[in-house]
């Protein structure tokens, strides 16, 4: 096992107290980050003494006492597993058909047997790459939950309201995703889904783009290839 973290000082360990439980660890962790939300601790299930600790954004560990906050990703060397992301996957896994998916773009190819959840930002460079895997992805239903992040690609919310008030929108994601053919900027649209796009992907701890969600529940951040694709939709399928 490899463990690839950086190592931030809480407080000094108080040597007289033992075995403090998960809500004391916590309470030690939240005393010293006033402004981060902890939300959860629990033992790893990695090595003994290491925890995992659940935030609003992100999953970090800690020691016994709360002394020490670990940040960054845990790897098993031998299968190149991430454990970490394994893990804050599990812990955030989505009721798929419970997504509000009338305020999806719905794209069909093939029989549309295997279902997909996408937020994509339409000037995400790491998007575009993995619309490039999608286009050649078979007997597949995405459902398209624009997610501009205004605050780094300053204009993506204006194009993808161009998006979705588009005749047909599918086809103008992929002409302007595939091709970098802009939609029609001057059509009246005064009304989208992105602010409830926004809202939800905070309720379900997404904040970064592309993020996948499978018909199984489970996530996948950023762009993978078209092999890999293939084996996660095939997995969720099969659960």
């Amino acid at each position: 096992m490899s463990v690839l973290v950086t190592l931030t000082p809480v407080m000094a360990a108080d040597k007289s107290k033992a075995g403090p439980s998960m809500d004391e660890i916590k309470a030690t962790l939240q005393k010293s980050f006033e402004n981060v939300k902890f939300e959860k601790v629990s033992p790893s299930g990695i090595w003994p003494g290491l925890y995992e600790v659940v935030t609003e954004n992100e999953l970090v560990y800690t020691n016994a006492n709360g002394s020490l906050l670990f940040t960054g990703r845990i790897l098993d060397t031998e299968t190149k597993t991430d454990l970490t992301g394994k893990s804050w996957n599990d812990l955030n896994k989505v009721d798929f058909n419970g997504l509000p998916f009338e305020n999806a773009i719905k794209i069909v190819r093939g029989d549309g047997s295997r279902k997909l959840a996408l937020f994509a930002d339409p000037m995400c460079p790491y998007c575009k790459a993995l619309e490039k895997n999608l286009q050649d992805t078979t007997n597949i239903t995405i459902y398209l939950f624009l997610f501009p992040l205004e605050s780094i690609h300053p204009g993506a919310s204006l194009l993808s309201g161009a998006v979705w008030c588009a005749a047909d929108p599918a086809a103008v994601w992929g002409g302007w995703m595939k091709d970098g053919q802009a939609p029609d900027m001057s059509a009246d649209c005064s009304s989208t889904p992105i602010q409830q796009n926004a809202e939800l992907a905070s309720r379900i701890k997404i904040n970064s783009t592309p993020t996948m969600i499978f018909s199984d529940g489970g996530r996948q951040m950023g762009s993978i290839n078209a092999e890999q694709l293939e084996r996660r939709l095939s997995a969720a399928v099969s659960k």
